[in-house]
């Protein structure tokens, strides 16, 4: 990433209107992946090595909690749910969600630099499409707008 996630919540957010968790180390990161049997694309885990993970006006940019256990921002356990309650395909990750009824995913199963965001429709149990080339570019472009 060009720009720290923090530089981008500073520019663009009041610091009243987000929350974020607190970066965490690899180890941490990786007992996130095993977990959940995917590998972190590259960019991602940068985005939960700075900041942990996201919320901003009651949407959560998932990532992984300093206590694994807390479920406020867990990645983990939002894609068990998701995998459980909508037939999230495994190797997929939802890496954000405002309403529970579109999500955003990465795919787990390539440790790739950057991934394409997919929107996963709830409803319909199925992908309805590509959200942004990258994880940052999706964050980014949230932000911004």
């Amino acid at each position: 990433m060009t720009q720290s996630v923090r530089e981008l919540l500073e520019a663009n957010v009041d610091a009243d209107d987000y929350h974020i968790g607190g970066g965490v180390p690899a180890r941490t990161i990786a007992l996130a992946e095993n977990a959940l049997a995917v590998q972190f694309p590259a960019e991602y885990r940068e985005f939960v090595g700075e900041v942990g993970w996201l919320e901003i006006h009651n949407s959560y940019f998932f990532g992984v909690p300093a206590d694994p256990e807390s479920e406020e921002g867990n990645v983990v356990h939002m894609t068990r749910y998701a995998r459980n309650h909508w037939a999230l395909p495994e190797n997929y990750l939802v890496v954000y969600s405002s309403d529970d009824q579109a999500l955003w995913c990465l795919d787990g199963a390539s440790a790739e630099r950057r991934s394409k965001v997919l929107a996963f429709d709830t409803r319909r149990t199925e992908f309805a499409g590509t959200v942004s080339a990258s994880y940052f570019d999706a964050l980014s472009d949230f932000l911004t707008a």
